[in-house]
């Protein structure tokens, strides 16, 4: 019997505008629950951020929730 599983993601976008350096990064991190996710996502977002880029002037730092549902 197949029991779908779901995950809940933030996608982060970082775009880095740098005279010269123009760059963009995505990454994805998954949490088991959705409340998980928004309770991270808030605190990002809130600038309680534990991301050593997002301080940066030139660095946009970007998130999107995303979720994941498997065939187990």
């Amino acid at each position: 019997m197949h029991q779908r599983k779901k995950y809940y993601g933030i996608e982060r976008h970082e775009h880095d505008d740098t005279t010269g350096f123009k760059e963009n990064w995505y990454s994805e991190e998954w949490f088991e629950t959705a409340e998980e996710r928004d309770k991270v996502l808030a605190q990002r977002e809130a600038g309680a951020s534990d991301e050593p880029d997002a301080a940066e002037p030139n660095v946009t730092v970007s998130y999107r929730k995303i979720k994941l549902v498997t065939d187990d």
